[in-house]
């Protein structure tokens, strides 16, 4: 019993942990140089447009009941390209998420990764987001690398990099994720810079 809560506390403590590392990589990754906000390539406003078009997209599916009740959309953005990952149940939900997200104002492109099959359990979106803490957690701490325009999402084991990256950049990024234990594939949704 003693042995089985503390199971129990030690996995709310990564979960909680894993959580609040995934919701707050943006900011703690852009508190640099004394609290000042400093973004190399991803400039503020970009972060500031990026966070609109995520939201707008969210409530945009939030209004559709079809959409948000069964089925599991994740939205990442960087520098207006938006992707969608996930499950949705049928092809239509799926164009009707896409047609939704390709209408909100400032989107530059729109990358479909959405499956159709039925969502992933509660237990595999927090191995998702345990995933994706510890490749920013990497990203953060590795040489040479600036994870400041980089964004992590994962689902279903399936981890997408987006970013505005050197070749360079784009390499390390897909190492580092490719070597996370729990990783089955890693997709690039990079724009390059030379």
């Amino acid at each position: 019993m003693v042995n089985s809560m503390r199971n129990f506390f030690a996995i709310s403590s990564i979960l909680l942990c894993s959580l609040l590392l995934s919701s707050c990589w943006e900011a703690a990754t852009t508190a640099i140089a004394g609290g000042f906000l400093v973004y190399k390539r991803h400039a503020v406003e970009n972060f500031a447009n990026d966070a609109r078009i995520k939201t707008e997209i969210n409530n945009a599916y939030f209004q559709v009941p079809e959409i948000w009740d069964r089925n599991h959309i994740v939205v990442g953005c960087v520098n207006a390209y938006v992707l969608l990952a996930g499950e949705a149940r049928t092809p239509e939900i799926k164009q009707q998420a896409v047609a939704l997200a390709k209408k909100v104002s400032g989107v530059a492109r729109v990358y479909d990764n959405i499956s159709i099959s039925k969502p992933v359990s509660f237990f595999q979106q927090s191995k998702d987001t345990s995933i994706t803490a510890i490749i920013k957690t990497k990203m953060f701490f590795a040489e040479n690398f600036d994870p400041s325009g980089m964004k992590v999402i994962t689902d279903n084991n399936v981890v997408y990099l987006l970013g505005v990256v050197n070749p360079q950049q784009a390499d390390q990024a897909v190492d580092i994720a490719s070597k996370t234990t729990g990783v089955t594939k890693v997709v690039k949704v990079f724009q390059y810079i030379t």
